[in-house]
């Protein structure tokens, strides 16, 4: 009986006490769903705010309500979204860039322009990585591929830029742009030592000429595809074609001194040296600190044993490109000519210096 008596106290103590939990559970949760109440309200408004000020361009206070958002909520997809809009509008691309992981998917023109204000900030690694996402999302997204193949050359990434190249060739339209690609990418390879990628370069651009004999969606400047290609076709033995190419578009699109002195290069290998002459002279006339001039003319000099004339033209190329061995050979080659050997052998030992600090 006794037993009993104090099993049922016990009871009537403890009720007290599940009470009093009672009601710290049920504050605790009140408490909780008003907080979630507030702050959903609040994530509410900010959207609300974000979305309406980004539909007016108000990118200021686009960015404050995606601030006000990721307060809240860190990593908010939509808020993530925002910032990286109002962020790129306001110039501040690397900051919105970093946003970019986390928000709900930009739709292409947001992304673009991302790309586009990371490289106007340089920032070409995380551009390259923008472009990739769109190429990934759009793979018919010309713009992205050639810009992408683009920073990979500047990056000396010559596998992946002939790889986008590939891609564009394969694209819907972007054949001119990919095989203008894959063609810098060869000249550029040929122009470091790899001499078979010179013909590979020609035969790409041969190709864009063919799909694009205007030139009007080869996306290199009009210069330096000629530039490119007629250097290709002089040392791929294509002389008469460099020299056709050559002679209308310095007509067509003016004196150039790189192109004029292609021009010489040409005609002086086909026979015509008087013509290479006038062409160099002209380059010289164009541009004084194009150094090729100088050097082509030296070397005709050289060649024509006026050596004194020679001494002059080839020390104004070398003054030009100070790091440059090219003329200094000649030079020294002159030099010895004229029976001036101390001054051949300083050349030599300029030669020297340049090659041992060169990587």
């Amino acid at each position: 009986m006794s037993v009993s008596s104090d099993s049922d106290r016990a009871q009537l103590r403890s009720k007290p006490k599940r009470r009093a939990w009672r009601w710290v559970l049920a504050i605790a949760c009140l408490t909780l769903l008003t907080y979630l109440s507030i702050t959903f309200a609040r994530l509410a408004l900010a959207r609300s705010q974000g979305e309406a000020a980004a539909a007016r361009n108000d990118w200021k206070e686009a960015a404050r309500s995606a601030s006000t958002l990721l307060a809240i909520r860190p990593g908010d997809p939509f808020g993530s979204n925002l910032a990286v809009r109002a962020l790129t509008h306001l110039n501040r691309a690397a900051e919105a860039e970093t946003h970019r992981s986390s928000a709900s998917p930009l739709d292409r023109q947001d992304l673009h322009l991302l790309a586009n204000e990371l490289l106007k900030a340089r920032h070409e690694d995380e551009a390259a990585s923008v472009y990739e996402e769109i190429s990934k999302r759009w793979p018919d997204d010309l713009t992205s591929l050639r810009r992408l193949g683009a920073l990979e050359m500047t990056k000396n990434r010559w596998d992946r830029a002939e790889a986008i190249a590939k891609r564009l060739i394969e694209t819907p339209g972007g054949e001119v742009v990919g095989r203008t690609l894959a063609g810098s990418i060869y000249y550029n390879l040929g122009r470091k030592g790899i001499v078979a990628m010179l013909g590979m370069s020609v035969a790409e651009y041969d190709r864009v000429f063919q799909l694009d004999p205007d030139l009007t969606s080869m996306p290199l400047p009009r210069k330096l595809f000629w530039s490119q290609y007629a250097y290709g076709l002089i040392r791929e033995g294509r002389s008469v074609d460099a020299r056709r190419y050559l002679e209308r578009v310095v007509v067509d699109d003016g004196e150039d001194a790189t192109l004029l002195s292609l021009l010489g290069q040409a005609l002086d290998a086909l026979g015509e040296v008087e013509k290479a002459e006038t062409a160099w002279n002209r380059a010289k006339r164009v541009d004084p600190k194009a150094a090729e001039p100088w050097l082509f003319l030296g070397r005709l000099a050289l060649k024509q044993r006026r050596y004194q004339v020679a001494v002059e033209l080839l020390a104004r190329a070398s003054e030009l490109t100070p790091q440059s061995v090219e003329p200094l050979y000649s030079l020294a080659q002159a030099y010895q000519n004229l029976g001036k050997t101390a001054e051949a052998e300083r050349i030599r030992a300029r030669i020297a210096t340049i090659k041992a600090s060169t990587p």
